[in-house]
């Protein structure tokens, strides 16, 4: 799914106001095209096109962009001069925001500096005779993108920085990517949204098998992969490609749901519980709430699929269509949480239910390692909620000094209940000095302040925390608990090297596969296989022929198997 930064489809509104700011003419389309363009004389305008009117141009000067809402698909651009404000909907998040990156790094960026120059053009466009010729802009320079940050502020010349102020300037760079923050607000480009910024994860890129899953997620799709390949990544990558109208991101309990500002896949199905009967379910999907939200649903995305009941996914399936519903399967193999290649390894042989006596005197091994350091105590991975929860109060109780109180202050006190039901922190936390804490959202990547990150309280000040970042990643295991297959290779594989980890109890008979599910995967793998190989080598016409007739037979019969909406979902 390759994006052109300069060009953008949307539903489009327009306003003109007259002197007295009182609204006049107004303009809508459901569906058009803006394009960044620039005329002879290098300046920028941005046209509108549709196919029932005239292309419209917008000269891109003294204007005002404002992004508060661009997660959700909106943007208004507030051009001065002429009175007016365009205001976008529906737009898939990320292309909105590489377009409007690209309008502030071409209006900071632009290298026509000299006003001789440009008088001197200007001059040499009325003489003549011939008729404006307008251009896409090109793409983004890298001089572009660092003449757009010393104009707005975040790069200063020649003048040397230190200490904090070094790391901060660093850090607004990294993590605007060519945005506008606080110190060029004086620019008038951008109201800030500190909210919807370019989040640093938004410049990594995607690697060859997760872009080919993104470019067929317009079908019916499922991937998966063992952990650490990037499924979370791509997932949310997958949700900001697609516009926000008719696109469904939902999971299998609310906490998930939380993570990703989704909905349960019960709630959008709307056919009760799971052990509801197959007649109860189509009368409960017929009532008119249940029935709306499938109809404007277009893309059906299901996050962690593997941890849906199958006959609660069927009975879904029996309600809303009447064929089998994955068009392409996707597996990914690029391991990016780990390095160590015997690690990897190891994983891949626990992830199937494999345990040879190698692996099992290597993870023992571990047992006696020293992972900690910086006084950050190792993170203790846990098979039972209740035993983490005595962990932490242990730990806290032991520590000297009073326990300080922080309370979450929720805006809307009617829905404090289900917060507290569906986030994964509670509305009251109890810290002392040298607590140990954990980060449970992604902050700054660039800076490891990650989901999953530790540090410690260092002091309270003023009513609020202070924590000494670190990077040590450390963690405990103990599986003698495990009781549901799948959970040990779960459990490793949140570590990311061997050096780093320390198994407790270690017991090969704790590692074990659902034999149905080897078998899906030998049969989906199977299935891959027949669909992506191509006949090569010294056979004869016929027998390619025959292979060619045998594959396209296996694609017939797995097509007659779509939706007829997209549906992704991942495992």
């Amino acid at each position: 799914m390759d994006l052109n930064d300069a060009v953008l489809t949307s539903g489009i509104s327009i306003q003109w106001t007259n002197a007295l700011g009182v609204i006049g003419r107004k303009l809508s389309h459901k569906i058009a095209t803006l394009r960044l363009i620039r005329n002879d004389i290098r300046e920028l305008f941005i046209e509108l096109a549709t196919d029932k009117s005239k292309p419209l141009k917008f000269r891109m000067k003294n204007i005002i962009l404002h992004k508060k809402f661009m997660s959700e698909g909106k943007a208004s651009i507030n051009f001065k001069t002429e009175n007016c404000v365009m205001y976008t909907s529906n737009v898939p998040p990320a292309p909105l925001m590489y377009f409007l990156r690209t309008i502030f790094i071409k209006i900071n960026g632009n290298e026509q500096t000299d006003e001789m120059a440009a008088q001197k053009q200007m001059r040499a466009h009325m003489l003549s005779e011939k008729p404006s010729i307008f251009e896409v802009v090109s793409p983004v320079t890298t001089s572009e993108m660092v003449l757009a940050r010393k104009k707005a502020g975040l790069i200063t010349k020649n003048t040397p920085l230190s200490g904090e102020n070094r790391k901060r300037k660093y850090e607004e760079i990294r993590n605007g990517d060519g945005l506008m923050n606080e110190a060029s607000a004086a620019k008038k480009l951008y109201q800030e949204s500190p909210q919807t910024d370019l989040k640093p994860e938004d410049s990594i890129k995607l690697c060859v098998e997760q872009m080919e899953v993104l470019q067929a997620s317009g079908k019916n799709v499922f991937f998966t992969g063992s952990a650490g390949t990037g499924k979370s990544f791509l997932f949310r990558k997958i949700i900001s490609a697609f516009p926000p109208d008719g696109t469904v991101p939902t999971a299998s309990t609310g906490l998930a749901t939380c993570l990703i500002s989704g909905v349960t896949l019960h709630g959008f199905a709307g056919i009760g519980s799971d052990e509801a009967s197959l007649q109860r379910c189509y009368e409960l999907a017929s009532r008119p709430t249940s029935a709306q939200a499938r109809r404007k649903c277009k893309r059906l995305i299901i996050d962690e699929i593997s941890m849906v009941d199958g006959e609660f996914f069927d009975k879904i399936e029996a309600v809303v269509r009447h064929e089998k519903c994955i068009e392409s399967v996707y597996e990914l193999k690029d391991v990016h949480r780990q390095s160590d290649p015997e690690f990897i390894k190891i994983l891949n042989h626990i992830r199937i239910g494999h345990v040879n006596e190698g692996i099992t005197k290597r993870l023992i091994a571990t047992s006696k390692q020293i992972i900690e350091g910086n006084g950050i105590l190792a993170t203790q991975l846990c098979s039972h909620t209740n035993d983490a929860d005595c962990i932490n109060e242990t730990k806290l109780e032991n520590l000297a000094g009073e326990k300080v109180l922080f309370k979450a202050e929720d805006s809307d006190a009617h829905m404090t209940k289900q917060l507290n039901a569906q986030v994964q922190v509670a509305s009251e936390l109890y810290l002392k000095i040298n607590a140990q804490v954990m980060l449970l959202k992604n902050l700054n990547i660039s800076s490891g302040l990650v989901n999953g990150a530790r540090g410690v309280v260092v002091r309270i000040e003023k009513g609020l925390p202070g924590v000494q970042g670190l990077t040590l990643d450390c963690v405990e295991i103990s599986l003698s608990k495990v009781f549901e297959a799948g959970r040990a290779y779960v459990a490793l594989s949140r570590a990311k090297s061997l050096d780093s980890l320390r198994v407790l109890d270690f017991d090969a008979k704790q590692v074990w596969a659902n034999a149905q599910v080897l078998q899906y995967y030998k049969l989906f793998r199977r299935r891959l296989q027949n669909i992506t190989m191509i006949p090569l080598g010294s056979r004869t016409t016929e027998e390619r022929e025959r292979k060619t007739a045998t594959t396209a037979n296996s694609l017939n019969k797995f097509k007659k198997s779509l939706m007829n909406k997209p549906l992704v979902s991942i495992s």
